[in-house]
């Protein structure tokens, strides 16, 4: 955990392993609802539905080995967000137990359309999703699922530097380019993939697009790409990915790139230094802005020398930063640097946590950023499930 959600310090933590399986598949139409046990394996899960010809679509990183509880209680999100949107969108019920011991089945209306005041009374599972474990726990979540697509085309789009990459990103969402996933890479991060994929060795900057699209139409799909592609002169380079296994081939030398840097940062810590990280969006046409201020605060503080990697959901506005420092004073310094960024990029019509979650780590951070009056209101709502403060105490904001 990027937040320290999961971690219990002090009080009794909850092993979910035996809490696995399917109970129900039902199908209604183009739809399907699955129920599962919160500790059901998420990678297990969607197989099982794909072979059943239906798609799950939360995708995060940790994929193969979180839990379907877990993906609800972070609200996780992923690449392939972009199209499909977060976890929340995909949560029809939740059967939960609170903080005061009651048994409920909490049920998202199927309506189209609702007119009852505050969004929650009509869908209670708002407060649920993302909650991180502070209003109780799950005994059983029931997901919507949609048809699987019939086929994934995947594109690598070699750039000769960041700026291009983004303003490739600009273009593609401003004229709204077929695609379910745009993520974007800078060189430290094509290094660290490299390993995994030989072929980024020495690209200064790239992205990774994938497009679902019916049997048959991926030509005319490739199409509206192609005629973007030549206008920024990066048509000559790109691969086109079509097979299942050259796809699986690009998912591993993605996820590489945060394992290869969390390597990295364990290995200073004996000296004080680590991996940070940051976690925030912003609307994608201030994508080139927001580098622009996080480079300009490196350079204002004299960090420009230190390991950054930037990576992630450029389709969203949502860069991942990864800094390795290797000291104590650089580990200092930079996460002052970081609490200074996130407020410019607040203010830029951007959000400090995008798809990581407040845990107990960013908690100074979001009584920080976000109003009083919205937290008092946060730590009543908490306060009404589990008034004796029990569940996933240090999460969020303390009751």
């Amino acid at each position: 955990s990027t937040t320290g959600a999961p971690l219990a310090f002090g009080g009794i933590s909850i092993d979910c392993r035996s809490l696995t399986g399917i109970e129900d598949l039902d199908v209604d139409g183009q739809e399907a609802f699955v129920t599962v046990l919160p500790g059901t394996p998420l990678g297990a899960l969607k197989r099982e539905l794909q072979s059943e010809g239906w798609l799950l679509p939360p995708d995060p990183t940790s994929t193969p080995d979180c839990t379907a509880g877990g993906i609800v209680a972070t609200n996780a999100n992923g690449p392939r967000s972009l199209i499909y949107g977060a976890t929340r969108n995909w949560v029809d019920a939740v059967e939960l137990i609170d903080g005061r011991g009651t048994i409920a089945w909490w049920q998202r209306s199927r309506a189209e359309k609702h007119g009852s005041g505050f969004s929650f009374l009509s869908n209670p599972l708002d407060l649920l999703c993302g909650a991180e474990g502070t209003v109780g726990v799950f005994r059983r979540i029931r997901f919507r699922c949609i048809r699987a697509p019939e086929q994934t085309t995947g594109m690598l789009i070699p750039c000769p530097d960041l700026a291009t990459a983004v303003a490739l990103v600009s273009q593609a969402r401003r004229d709204r380019l077929p695609a379910s996933c745009i993520e974007g890479f800078d060189a430290t991060a094509l290094e660290a993939a490299a390993s995994a994929e030989p072929r980024l060795r020495g690209v200064q900057a790239a992205l990774w697009v994938e497009i679902d699209h019916p049997s048959g139409a991926r030509e005319q799909r490739l199409s509206t790409w192609e005629m973007v592609l030549r206008a920024h002169q990066l048509d000559a380079d790109v691969a086109i990915i079509t097979e299942a296994s050259g796809l699986k081939q690009a998912h591993a030398w993605r996820h590489r790139i945060p394992e290869s840097l969390n390597a990295e940062g364990r290995r200073l810590r004996d000296h004080g230094g680590t991996k940070l990280s940051t976690d925030w969006c912003v609307p994608v046409s201030q994508l080139g802005a927001a580098f622009g201020v996080v480079d300009d605060l490196l350079t204002a503080r004299g960090l420009a020398h230190i390991r950054h990697a930037r990576y992630g959901h450029f389709g969203s506005g949502h860069p991942h930063h990864n800094w390795i420092t290797r000291n104590h004073e650089e580990t200092t310094t930079m996460k002052r640097l970081i609490f200074d960024a996130a407020t410019q990029i607040q203010r830029m019509g951007g959000w400090f946590a995008a798809e990581h979650g407040i845990g107990k780590l960013k908690r100074a951070l979001a009584e920080s950023l976000i109003q009083p009056s919205l937290l008092a209101a946060a730590r009543e709502a908490r306060r009404t499930f589990d008034p004796h403060g029990l569940c996933a105490p240090g999460n969020l904001c303390m009751p």
